[in-house]
């Protein structure tokens, strides 16, 4: 995707993302867009948001799906809250008609759970999922092209917000060693276990997904480069091999060992 001005962006969203003050909006084809949202909104800006967002009248396909990432929305404003549910109301029908599938990333609180019940504050609704994990929400959307484009969206929205030195370090530390404990991995970067989980907070973070994404890399790294056995690089990366299955079939679609083989290809 390109960047646009809000303007060039209400003109031609397709093959396009733009940025107001706290969110990332992108449309990357005529049946996939989207935007991630973080910090306060005002009022103001969310009524650019979802303005920007009702640009699916009549840019995106008849039957469109929909990634909406708030788990990085700090705190919700009254009257942004207010001009959301106006917003779903307003367009709630034609929700009801279009959009095949919506994925909700939410931080796993009440401010992430205030945005599932907007959903369903006017009786039925269109699809839609929750998640807590980005990963798994790209994949679900649409297994060929989301983790390609989640990982885009990241590297957009990472460049915006800028990433804290510290999280940086973590994900360095964590590449090495994906068995680290919150606490172990606040002691070797030298901080308090609530300084470091303030910092992934305040990018939209958790140590959880770090930490998941980190054995994920590593587990790839060793089926593709070694000989070992499924149960060894599951305990290398500090999962059973029951779980390493888990994390490859939410990711992948299938086995390590069916992974590893296609790899290997």
């Amino acid at each position: 995707m390109r960047e646009a001005s809000l303007g060039q962006f209400r003109q031609h969203p397709v093959g396009h993302y733009t940025q107001t003050a706290s969110a990332l909006l992108w449309c990357a084809s005529p049946s996939l867009g989207g935007a991630r949202v973080w910090g306060r909104p005002s009022s103001e800006e969310t009524r650019e948001i979802v303005g920007l967002l009702g640009l699916y009248e009549h840019a995106m396909a008849e039957s469109f799906s929909v990634v909406l990432d708030t788990a990085a929305i700090d705190e919700i404003d009254p009257a942004a809250a207010l001009v959301m549910l106006g917003w779903v109301k307003e367009h709630r029908k034609s929700f009801l008609r279009r959009v095949q599938m919506q994925a909700n990333v939410i931080r796993d609180n009440a401010v992430g759970f205030a945005f599932v019940g907007i959903l369903s504050a006017f009786g039925a609704s269109h699809p839609f999922r929750v998640f807590t994990d980005r990963v798994e929400a790209f994949r679900a959307i649409d297994p060929a092209v989301g983790p390609a484009l989640g990982e885009e969206i990241e590297r957009l929205v990472e460049g915006i917000r800028g990433t804290a030195p510290e999280l940086h370090a973590l994900r360095a530390r964590l590449a090495i060693e994906p068995t680290l404990s919150l606490a172990q991995a606040a002691t070797a970067l030298g901080v308090s276990r609530r300084s470091l989980q303030r910092t992934l907070a305040s990018g939209g973070c958790t140590f959880r997904g770090e930490l998941t994404d980190a054995r994920f890399a590593h587990a790839q790294a060793l089926l593709r480069t070694t000989d070992d056995k499924l149960a060894t690089v599951a305990a290398r990366v500090g999962l059973s091999e029951r779980s390493l299955t888990s994390l490859f079939l939410a990711r992948t679609g299938v086995t390590p060992g069916a992974w590893r083989q296609r790899s290997g290809d």
